[in-house]
């Protein structure tokens, strides 16, 4: 499925609306000052609510800001923008004049594949293993109950680091649930060593 940018979602008549709630007159060269910052943020940024948020560009990051910098004061006064000494806060007006409808909300799911992709996580069950003293075998163990649990309660994240992340603070409430076995350590024989 093709999802929208915001930027298809701005028309024209959403530009005239944002200029007309400037509190000041605005000179040509302000208003193209602001299409283009809008149009710059927005043109490849998908129309998520998420993404319709206020936005910052920090002064550092701008080409010819001194030449620009009269035009920002002026939209600063028309109260469409912020302007500080190190960025300048796009106000989010733009949400009261769009088709929100058409905007996406990110939705968490339950993924059926979470279990499987736990158990591949192997950065992940070693930060487990070394933070709980629990072997290999006992954080699978501890996964697949996590999963089971999960189902249960229909809990939902984003994505797999969202699951991984909620795993590792869930085993240290849920360590009660891992068999006791003994972890298999390395011993030496003393022979070996010459002692």
């Amino acid at each position: 499925m093709n999802q929208k940018t915001i930027f298809e979602l701005i028309t024209l008549q959403t530009i005239k609306n944002l200029l007309d709630l400037s509190k000041t007159d605005l000179s040509s060269k302000d208003k193209m000052l602001y299409i283009n910052c809008l149009y710059g943020y927005f043109v490849d940024k998908t129309a998520t609510i998420e993404n319709l948020e206020s936005f910052d560009i920090y002064i550092n990051d701008l080409k010819n800001y001194s030449s620009w910098s009269k035009n920002f004061e002026n939209l600063h006064n028309a109260e469409l923008i912020e302007v500080t000494k190190t960025k300048i806060t796009f106000f989010n007006h733009w949400s009261n004049f769009i088709n929100l409808d058409v905007v996406i909300t990110e939705e968490e799911k339950f993924d059926d594949g979470i279990e499987q992709k736990l158990l591949e996580n192997r950065s992940m069950i070693d930060v487990v293993g070394m933070k709980n003293r629990l072997s290999i075998d006992q954080i699978k163990q501890l996964i697949k109950i996590f999963v089971k649990e999960q189902k249960a309660t229909d809990s939902k994240h984003k994505d797999e680091g969202e699951y991984a992340k909620h795993f590792i603070y869930w085993v240290r409430t849920n360590l009660d649930n891992v068999s006791q076995e003994k972890q298999s350590s390395v011993k030496s024989a003393g022979k070996l060593l010459g002692l």
